[in-house]
């Protein structure tokens, strides 16, 4: 978790809205040959679930445009569904997600996703062919899934 961060493409919406920006997990599904996080070696979260419901309790209210999600990969937490539920119940009313869109590709996950507030999605593409792509994120066929994933939540509104 991170201090409040300004958002937007334009300088006045970077004066005006602020967002929160959490860290939520080193653990990614991917294995990206430039990360600097030893995502594999990682066994538990080292991010409590309490302590990202406390940042966000504490932060409710406060005039935050919204929350944006980001890791190593947000999706591979086991209460992500719990913690973007904590968000829309505390009444942020943006969702930013930073993602692979490796779980989005699920279309019954992107829309509990969108359902529960997720607003912006944020896809790493890292080539323009799966052969690229897939040899830097060394996991085979993953081009072919974030790019499902993006059509998920294209389908579902959200851009």
């Amino acid at each position: 978790m991170t201090a409040p961060s300004a958002a937007g493409s334009d300088a006045r919406t970077a004066e005006t809205e602020r967002m929160l920006s959490i860290h939520l997990t080193d653990r990614c599904n991917n294995r990206c040959r430039f990360c600097v996080v030893d995502s594999p070696s990682i066994l538990k979260e080292l991010v409590s679930r309490e302590r990202v419901l406390a940042f966000l309790t504490e932060n409710a209210g406060r005039g935050y445009a919204g929350v944006n999600l980001h890791g190593g990969e947000p999706t591979t937490r086991r209460d992500f569904l719990e913690i973007l539920t904590a968000i829309r119940d505390l009444g942020y009313p943006t969702v930013i997600l930073q993602t692979n869109a490796r779980k989005l590709s699920r279309s019954d996950f992107a829309k509990q996703c969108i359902d529960l507030g997720v607003q912006k999605v944020v896809v790493s593409v890292h080539g323009s062919t799966s052969a690229v792509h897939d040899t830097i994120t060394m996991v085979d066929d993953h081009l072919r899934h974030a790019v499902h994933g993006i059509r998920n939540v294209k389908a579902l509104g959200v851009h």
